[in-house]
């Protein structure tokens, strides 16, 4: 079943918690963000889920897996590594899935996973 409380987080998130700011930037109608946050549509259509996908960078199973977190949503994670995984161009890599989450990683060595991911493709 779709998660419509992970929209909402990233409405508020990416779109000042404007409904209609995010239809727009997301090429969706309101009408359809309105009933995925009131629960009026479990399985959305798999354009919608595209369009939501591609506008928020996660990965489509994002909306469907309730432990998978966003980055400010993960126990201990700096803030300023939390700012940098909601800007960076690595989001769409980043489903932490329950097994991450609980893994105890340290901060600073998913903060090395992060450089690696982001260096250029020729170094």
């Amino acid at each position: 079943m779709f998660q419509s409380q992970k929209l909402k987080k990233l409405i508020e998130l990416y779109d000042s918690g404007s409904e209609s700011l995010a239809a727009r930037r997301s090429d969706l109608s309101q009408t359809t963000i309105s009933e995925l946050l009131l629960g009026k549509t479990t399985s959305p259509q798999q354009k919608t889920l595209e369009k939501l996908s591609a506008y928020y960078k996660v990965h489509k199973s994002f909306w469907y897996t309730p432990d998978a977190a966003l980055p400010d949503e993960v126990p201990d994670l700096p803030p300023e590594l939390s700012k940098l995984l909601l800007t960076a161009d690595i989001k769409p890599y980043l489903v932490l899935l329950p097994e991450i989450k609980k893994s105890g990683i340290p901060p600073h060595i998913l903060k090395k996973i992060i450089e690696e991911w982001s260096k250029p493709d020729d170094e």
